[in-house]
């Protein structure tokens, strides 16, 4: 799951002004399902790196802000990646660059714990902030704040349940792919001259 392949902009718009009719269609939720548990998905991966050569502990080079931009079409999203003594914190900022209204949102999406073991990068998200779906996908209810895993997911509950959506159907097709954002993640790292951090294939430069 790499990020350059998922952090479609375009795809996320789409897809959230289209959930409330999908979810209205009876022939058609489960496709409901799918694109608001991916996209949760794809936005709680860009912490997850390692690094060969480190003991258990934290790498102090790491420490910083790293950013890095990302522009699909008529769409701007700038990640900001805050690594300090162990936790993380991700940023975004989403522009529609032909419009004169400016950055669409500018906050916070997730902090969470982080580890360096045997050249291995380790972590752990904790929160994931309601400030980005209260902007992007205000029927979901979420409010500006951060939320731990059971209030993420009870609210998600809340709103699929209020569409008509079983407990059952919930819990087999929506909880196990949206609870996956919270699961542990390890993948591989690079840093470069101390201000170019390699995650996969995207390039971050320190702040």
């Amino acid at each position: 799951m790499k990020q350059n392949k998922l952090q479609d902009l375009k795809f996320k718009k789409v897809c959230y002004e289209k959930t409330d009719k999908i979810l209205l269609e009876k022939n058609k939720i489960l496709l409901g399902f799918v694109m608001l548990a991916l996209l949760t998905i794809i936005l709680g991966c860009a912490e997850k790196t390692t690094r060969t050569g480190e003991n258990i502990g934290t790498d102090s080079r790491l420490n910083g802000t790293w950013v890095t931009v990302y522009e699909q079409d008529q769409y701007l999203q700038e990640t900001e990646l805050k690594l300090n003594n162990g936790n993380f914190e991700i940023n975004f900022k989403v522009l529609y660059i032909d419009s004169s209204i400016g950055w669409f949102y500018d906050g916070p999406y997730s902090k969470g714990t982080f580890a360096t073991n045997n050249g291995h990068y380790s972590s752990q998200t904790t929160h994931i902030h309601g400030g980005y779906f209260l902007e992007m996908q205000p029927l979901l209810g979420f409010t500006s704040r951060w939320y731990q895993k059971d209030e993420y997911l009870a609210q998600y509950k809340a709103y699929y349940l209020s569409m008509g959506i079983t407990e059952e159907q919930f819990n087999t097709t929506v909880l196990p792919s949206i609870s996956l954002v919270f699961e542990p993640t390890t993948s591989e790292y690079s840093i470069s001259g101390g201000n170019t951090l390699i995650i996969d294939s995207i390039t971050y430069t320190k702040k």
